[in-house]
């Protein structure tokens, strides 16, 4: 039949299949033959049996092997929820069950109603099917709790590793931050010849916005001194800036600093007669009690 071009995947009324058949009889050679004109070893019945499924029944251990060898699906479920080894277990056949276990089938796998193939095998009084399957059953919860500990370490390594990396990249992105900054601070507070920075050259031209991003984004130094010791707020209250005034004393300057003659910017505004200024520096806290005489 099967040269004269007959469907082997042919199935009657209630979807069985020669392989199904060929199965639950036992018949290996017939099942070799259909197996090799093309016929589906996991096709199933309307129930949802495989070939596997009615050779496991059977206890066919020959049957079985040539499914298994073919490629048949170890953990294949009928319509009410039955593996194969759920019917090895009905049967008793004992040498099948170890036969799909060790292929691979799941000892746990339940049926519709909740069933395990041990479960079964226990109340058939299938003693020797009961010893294979509780083995079995204990063997891949070893396996099981050794795979769950596995992986629980690789990801414990791999979730240490992300954090050692993200700190890494962390203290990298600080370091080259820090760097920039100390660069920028650098080229803030370089000096020309007579000392002068670039806070004390705006300061002196009353350049706020300059001056707030040099203090605050370039990190310049609010207390800088030139060759003659006058830091920036004496440039800002010799030339009335006082706009540039409030910036210098918000950042922080030294409303008492003194220049390298004991002149401090309340002097040096005092000396301009810029009262405006003077009057500033006295409500930032600048020792009025000094004299002219006192600076020198």
């Amino acid at each position: 039949l099967v040269e004269a071009g007959a469907d082997v995947n042919a199935g009657d009324k209630r979807g069985w299949t020669p392989l199904l058949r060929a199965a639950l009889k036992g018949h290996a050679d017939v099942a070799r033959v259909l197996l090799n004109a093309g016929a589906d070893v996991n096709a199933k019945s309307e129930d949802g049996w495989t070939a596997l499924h009615t050779a496991a029944s059977e206890g066919s251990v020959e049957a079985v092997k040539v499914m298994l060898k073919a490629g048949a699906d170890v953990n294949a479920k009928s319509e009410d929820g039955n593996t194969p080894l759920h019917w090895a277990a009905v049967g008793g056949h004992a040498d099948v069950a170890r036969m799909l276990v060790n292929a691979g089938a799941d000892v746990n796998s339940k049926t519709r109603h909740g069933v395990t193939a041990l479960q079964i095998a226990a109340r058939e009084g299938r003693t020797a099917t009961v010893e294979v399957l509780a083995k079995a059953e204990a063997k891949q919860k070893a396996e099981a709790e050794v795979k769950r500990r596995v992986e629980a370490e690789v990801k414990r390594r791999a979730e240490a590793e992300a954090k050692r990396k993200a700190e890494a990249r962390a203290e990298a992105k600080r370091k080259a931050e820090a760097e920039a900054k100390q660069k920028a601070e650098a080229k803030a507070d370089a000096k020309q010849n007579d000392g002068r920075t670039a806070l004390h050259m705006a300061a002196k031209e009353g350049h706020t916005a300059a001056m707030e991003f040099l203090l605050k984004t370039a990190g310049a130094d609010v207390n800088a001194r030139d060759e003659a010791g006058w830091r920036p707020l004496h440039y800002a209250a010799h030339y009335g800036q006082i706009a540039a005034m409030y910036v210098l004393l918000e950042a922080g300057a030294d409303v008492d600093a003194k220049d390298n003659y004991g002149f401090t910017a309340w002097y040096r505004a005092a000396v301009g007669k810029r009262v405006a200024v003077m009057d500033v520096l006295v409500n930032a806290g600048a020792d009025v009690a000094l004299s002219p005489e006192s600076h020198r």
